[in-house]
Order: C-alpha cells, then structure tokens, then sequence
C-alpha cells in the first residue's frame, strides 16, 4: 500500500521506516478546524553555558496535543512558517549551547550537561521522553528540558538542511529514528507546562533566540508555523497522516527566579529544602501552579574530569 509523502521526498531510510509502519487508520485529536493543535509555551531563560557564562533567551517550546494515550508521534514534516516560507526565511539564527551543536538532541551527561543545554539549547524531537528499550516507552521530561538521555533517536530530514543549520529550511521535518524506541509516545499533560489542559501531548521542539523580549517578558513566537505529522499506536500498527498548525500560545512573563548556573550559591532560597552543595550542577524548574524547584546534578568537578577544550 503506498503511503503519503512530503511535497519533497524524504530520505529512503525515513520512507522504509514509514512503509514498515504504514497500514491506515483513525485516531483521536484535539483539532481545530481539522488540523491538529500544537502548543507554544513561550519563557525567558538565564542560564550558564559550559564556560560559566550566563545567556539570556527567548524560548519557544512546541508541544502537539492529543485525545487518546495509546498514541505515539513518528515524524513531522513538510513544516512552513506562518507566510507560507520556510522557517530560515526569517534570517533568524536560534541559539545552541556550547555543548549542544546541532539540531538533534545530544545531551549525554557528564560534562556535556550544563543548565545551557538542558534549558536555553534548541533541538527537535519526537517527544519528550528518555530513549526507552525496544517496546519499551522511557521516562518522561515532563518539563521540555533536554536533560540527559531525552530524544535521543530524533534525526532531520533531507529538507531541514543538515543537523547544523540556522534553521529549519524548506518543507523541513524530523524523524524518529528507531521507532522500536516509541521516543513518540505520548503523555499527559498534567505536571507540565500544559498543566490544566487535559489530554496528552508529545514535544516537537524547543526554538531560542538570544534576547528578544528576555529577560523582561518573551517575544519570539512560532504562531501560524504548520506542518504535517504521521503517527500511530506502536509497531505493526496503522500509520495515520494529518496537517497541524501552532494555534495557541501560553507565556510566562519575566525572568527566571534567578540564573541558572553551575553551583547554587547565587540562588540558595529560591525553593524551599534546597540542599545542594556548592560546585553542583543546579537546574531551576518553573512551573505555573507550583513555582520554581531546584534541582541538583552532577559535582562539576566529576562532569570536568578529564576533559580539555585544548589549547585557547
């Protein structure tokens, strides 16, 4: 049975993972108007990158909603931005951490893990959980936050224009990449920046600038930014298709509670029952309802060891 493809054809290994999957059936949606409704959640970050330097960005979370919890993402594609362009055409530049080059999460722990990267880096993804075992879906980073092991299996597409590009170029898309993963699977919306919504939903991406309306309240959006998904209930299952548009935006005005940075001297109070000790990675969590939590990480001396930039 053939299957449907993007005005530009994808990467043959994309097109044999979609033939494998490939049958066809119905699921259910939160919609508007027939298109699938993605959820921007747009917030100021401050954040240490790997040299200890705090950057301030404006910060898009995309977040794909759901009816029904059997539900897992594959890929999405053939993405416009709201004039119809591709997403580069806007000659904006997103941010990417010192150790987060590239598009495809990357976040592997150790020295690599610096609030930067979990926090202000962009990356695509299919979902927001922690590469799972075959069948298995993994743990969920209900907070968006590239910490280690999250969308690890996401791949571009030819038309993204390569790992390292500004932005997604035209009819852009990702991918899972091992679908025995079910990277895609969705979850509920409740304990994350969708709290209150219902439903379920599966992460397709963090964008950032740096600026913008930050730390003061954010401005970049991705509105009217739409695109097409394929998604299915798990292996040997019907693969469904379905346009998607981002139709709705939650901000969260101001900035962190305060930067986020290796060590948590600059911050100690900001939660409540805060214990981490001097010379840890530290991340501060925002959320709506329930405020800021700190949460402690690797010594920055074991994340180090071994490690050098090389010569200056």
């Amino acid at each position: 049975m053939a299957i449907e493809t993007p005005t530009r054809v994808p990467s043959a290994t994309l097109l044999a993972l979609l033939a494998l999957l490939h049958h066809c059936s119905a699921s259910s949606w939160v919609d508007h108007d027939g298109t699938a409704v993605v959820r921007e959640y747009a917030h100021c970050v401050t954040a240490a990158d790997f040299d200890g330097t705090n950057v301030t960005v404006d910060v898009v979370d995309l977040w794909m909603e759901f009816n029904d919890p059997e539900d897992v993402l594959l890929n999405v594609f053939n993405i416009l931005d709201s004039s119809g362009l591709p997403m580069a055409s806007s000659g904006r530049t997103y941010f990417h951490s010192f150790t987060g080059t590239g598009w495809a999460p990357i976040n592997m722990g150790g020295f690599v893990d610096t609030p930067a990267l979990r926090m202000a880096d962009s990356f695509v993804t299919i979902g927001a959980r922690i590469g799972g075992s075959s069948w298995v879906a993994g743990e969920v980073a209900v907070s968006g936050d590239q910490v280690p092991g999250v969308g690890q299996g996401a791949a571009v597409d030819p038309n993204f224009g390569g790992n390292t590009a500004d932005a997604p170029g035209n009819l852009a898309g990702w991918y899972n990449s091992n679908p025995p993963s079910l990277l895609g699977k969705v979850h509920p919306n409740e304990g994350g920046p969708l709290s209150g919504y219902g439903g379920y939903s599966a992460m397709i991406g963090r964008f950032s600038v740096l600026g913008g309306g930050c730390p003061e309240s954010p401005t970049l959006t991705l509105v009217g930014t739409r695109g097409r998904v394929a998604w299915n209930q798990g292996l040997e299952t019907p693969a469904n298709f379905k346009d998607w548009a981002v139709s709705e935006r939650i901000t969260v005005a101001g900035a962190s509670p305060a930067p986020i940075a290796f060590g948590d001297a600059a911050y100690r109070g900001v939660a409540r029952g805060s214990t981490c000790d001097d010379g840890f990675l530290v991340t501060i969590r925002r959320n709506q309802q329930s405020g800021p939590t700190v949460e402690c990480a690797a010594p920055i001396s074991a994340a180090i060891s071994g490690f050098s930039r090389g010569p200056e």
